[in-house]
């Protein structure tokens, strides 16, 4: 028996729009209260918190010309349509789709298939993580770290702490610069 869902992980991109206005109207919109939110390179920020989840963050710094917008997990489904209806212009840095695989198909036999593939492939992986003892958690890379798409897949499970099978597989996107528009 296998148990396996799909979802929208990741969403970060520049939006051309006031970052204050864009502030207001995701509050607005998602009800959503702000808290701070820092991250390099930008000397403000703005989270967006729903109940006890961060639903968006709103960074911003004057060498930008436009503030960059982020969601993550769980939150990404219902607020990446709520950006989109805002502002439909806008430029992605990155998207990631996320496939949950549990119960009898464990980490292993998902890497020993994306190893036969990569090679068959000609792509490269990479590896981080605690590949000697597995007991902190392993991730496998497929494709270059510079290509616009490159796999991830990581003992989930362990990342969260849970002693369970639980591999999860992203499809990571990152748009070349021509394409960031058509995301």
């Amino acid at each position: 028996r296998m148990s396996v869902s799909l979802c929208f992980d990741w969403y970060g991109a520049s939006v051309p729009v006031d970052p204050e206005s864009l502030s207001m109207a995701l509050r607005h919109l998602l009800e959503a209260n702000p808290v701070e939110a820092k991250r390099a390179r930008y000397e403000h920020g703005v989270g967006l918190q729903k109940n006890d989840r961060r639903v968006g963050q709103i960074f911003w710094d004057e060498r930008y010309t436009d503030p960059f917008f982020e969601c993550t997990g769980d939150a990404s489904p219902q607020t990446v349509p709520v950006l989109g209806s805002l502002c439909p212009v806008h430029r992605v840095a990155r998207v990631d789709v996320a496939f949950d695989v549990t119960d009898d198909v464990n980490f292993d036999d998902v890497v020993r298939e994306a190893k036969r593939i990569a090679n068959q492939s000609g792509l490269v992986t990479e590896v981080a993580g605690d590949w000697i003892d597995a007991e902190r958690g392993r991730t496998l890379y497929v494709g270059s770290r510079h290509s616009e798409k490159r796999v991830c897949i990581y003992e989930k499970g362990r990342e969260q702490g849970l002693d369970c099978e639980w591999t999860r597989i992203e499809l990571r996107v990152r748009p070349q610069s021509k394409s960031k528009h058509l995301y």
